[in-house]
């Protein structure tokens, strides 16, 4: 018997128990969530260092100040990948920050102490755009599926599993994914919800 829960569907009660860690520390009352978008900058630490300038320049501040004193927490790892590779097209330095981090949940220790739900998420949206930006287009693909399971309402969270897509030539799975996205992402933000319409318009000519 399968069970559905906030818009997942699962094949037992054990097995949505089980994946609960992912997504439980994302999942709020959705009239929160649409009281915080409002008053805050809902692209903050999405992994795709696409948050708005004064924002930015705040994160990229702390960021450099991680950075020269040495810090390796995951939180000081994410920032320095986004707000100072990301940000100067360095792909290949953030994309290394991105796999230490990867790493030190191969080393069979519980993802849950190593980070939280939504900076795993963060780690495999930058992944996903940093590999899109230097053409290895299944491995951004499959990142940022990766993203996708852990939380497909984020805003952008699809975009650059399209745009891998269209770049391999698939343009039917890129609308696919761009359809998904219009109906998932950020529901409750407008400009979201416009610029995956947007993009789909591009990619269906």
């Amino acid at each position: 018997m399968s069970i559905l829960f906030h818009g997942l569907l699962y094949c037992s009660e054990t097995c949505k128990r089980r994946h609960q860690w992912i997504h439980s520390e994302e999942c709020v009352d959705l009239e929160l969530f649409r009281f915080q978008c409002r008053n805050s900058d809902i692209n903050m630490y999405s992994g795709l260092c696409n948050a708005q300038p004064s924002t930015l320049s705040e994160m990229k501040g702390y960021a450099m100040a991680t950075q020269l004193s040495g810090k390796r927490t995951v939180k000081a790892l994410l920032a320095q990948a986004e707000s100072i590779h990301q940000a100067d097209e360095n792909w290949i330095l953030a994309i290394t920050l991105y796999q230490e981090i990867l790493m030190r949940g191969d080393e069979g220790v519980d993802h849950r102490e190593i980070a939280t739900a939504p900076q795993w998420r963060q780690v495999w949206m930058g992944l996903s755009r940093c590999l899109y930006e230097i053409g290895m287009y299944d491995k951004a693909i499959g990142a940022g599926t990766m993203a996708l399971e852990m939380n497909r309402h984020f805003p952008q969270v699809h975009r650059y599993v399209a745009l891998a897509q269209r770049a391999k030539g698939d343009h039917v799975m890129a609308i696919k994914t761009l359809k998904a996205a219009v109906l998932y992402e950020a529901p409750w933000c407008d400009e979201t919800i416009r610029s995956n319409k947007d993009l789909l318009r591009e990619i269906s000519i």
